[in-house]
């Protein structure tokens, strides 16, 4: 029987290097500490937008493709394993096996009817399940999600009044990013608070000096004063700053630095001996901000990749990249292929009773495989555990 797989920026300039490469150029930039990270910092979110942008553009595509070539796969695989389950559970019914045989072929059928019950609900494949297991098909999988709220709520802190509002395992999937996202925005407000009380100790010229965001409001100042298209007589040139000046302001709502500098680049207010000659206390309040907007893009993109591993069921595959999402896509279609092929082979197994009991062999050590497997890896979680 198969194994079912879940296969399932532009700145908009006119050709200007970005700041990372800039700023690697002004090799005569003394090598501080700060200025190391500056330029580390820069290149790590210029990456890290490049890569979001990448997935962005690749997965309509995707998406499409998907759709068109694979969907019709899926449709042929589900059909044909359907009517796979009503075969084995009318040989289950009508020939004559041993005990062992008959208790190997339900857990089969249970297995199977299991895997399509989650594609949608069902009676006519509940029903089936039903007949072979002891628990029916609902009672176990409410029991099963009992304990998944209470293992996943007692490891996460969640009370019994949120876990009663919890309808499925999404629901619950959704409330456990909540929570840690609280969490982790709760010890970034304590690391703010904490930062916040040392440079109040320095006192109130020192803490206005270290103000990140200062920094960027007083960028963004200089290039309102450069870019105001009001300021601007010629109507060429006014219709560009009025471009220029929307990319600024929104640059400067969405907190983005580095956007900003870029702009700076690309009317010509910075250049590699402007960048060279930044104070020390500049780059490192350009830093702060470049840290956390890595932060946010790296959230970001790990959020994105995640969501279509999982939406895809790539979740023990390696994270492909967003260039190379037409392998990924072919050998899913293999995948299913193989699957479909294989299940014509066990519906040609089922048509007599001989047959049969030769293809429940074949199964019998597939499952024996499986339970080994399992044991396995939980005597591995076990031990990295302890």
């Amino acid at each position: 029987m198969p194994e079912r797989g879940d296969a399932a920026r532009s700145a908009g300039g006119g050709g200007t290097l970005p700041v990372g490469v800039r700023v690697g150029a002004a090799v005569a930039t003394p090598a501080t500490p700060a200025r190391k990270r500056f330029d580390s910092l820069v290149k790590r979110l210029e990456r890290a937008r490049a890569q979001l942008h990448a997935w962005q553009e690749a997965l309509p595509r995707w998406e499409q493709r998907f759709h068109e070539q694979v969907d019709p796969l899926l449709q042929e695989r589900d059909a044909a394993q359907v009517q796979l389950l009503r075969e084995l559970d009318a040989a289950h019914a009508g020939y004559k096996l041993s005990k062992r045989d008959r208790a190997d072929l339900s857990e089969i059928i249970c297995e199977l009817a299991a895997l399509l019950l989650q594609e949608g609900d069902n009676d006519d494949l509940k029903d089936i399940y039903d007949r072979h297991s002891p628990l029916g098909f609902d009672q176990e999988l409410a029991e099963s999600e009992a304990l998944l709220k209470s293992v996943v709520g007692e490891e996460f802190g969640l009370t019994e009044e949120e876990l009663a509002h919890i309808q499925s395992p999404e629901a619950l999937y959704a409330q456990v990013q909540e929570r840690l996202h609280a969490q982790q925005a709760h010890a970034a407000g304590r690391a703010r608070q904490r930062d916040k009380r040392r440079r109040a100790g320095a006192g109130k010229a020192a803490q206005a000096a270290a103000d990140p965001q200062q920094a960027r409001r007083a960028l963004y100042r200089n290039l309102v004063a450069a870019l105001h298209p009001d300021r601007e007589p010629d109507p060429q040139q006014r219709e560009r700053k009025t471009a220029l000046m929307q990319r600024l302001n929104q640059a400067y709502q969405d907190d983005d630095l580095l956007a900003l500098l870029e702009l700076q680049l690309e009317i010509g207010q910075l250049d590699q001996a402007g960048i060279a000659a930044m104070a020390e206390e500049r780059i490192r309040d350009y830093n702060s901000l470049f840290a956390t907007q890595l932060q946010q893009a790296e959230r970001t993109l790990a959020g994105l990749v995640d969501e279509f591993m999982g939406r895809y069921g790539l979740h023990g595959a390696r994270t492909p990249q967003p260039q190379r999402l037409d392998a990924v896509l072919a050998q899913i279609k293999r995948q299913v292929q193989e699957e479909i092929r294989s299940c014509a082979d066990d519906r040609a197994a089922v048509r007599s009773a001989e047959t049969l009991k030769h293809w429940l062999k074949r199964e019998r050590a597939r499952l024996a495989e499986q339970e080994l497997d399992a044991a396995m890896y939980d005597a591995m979680l076990l031990d990295e555990r302890w």
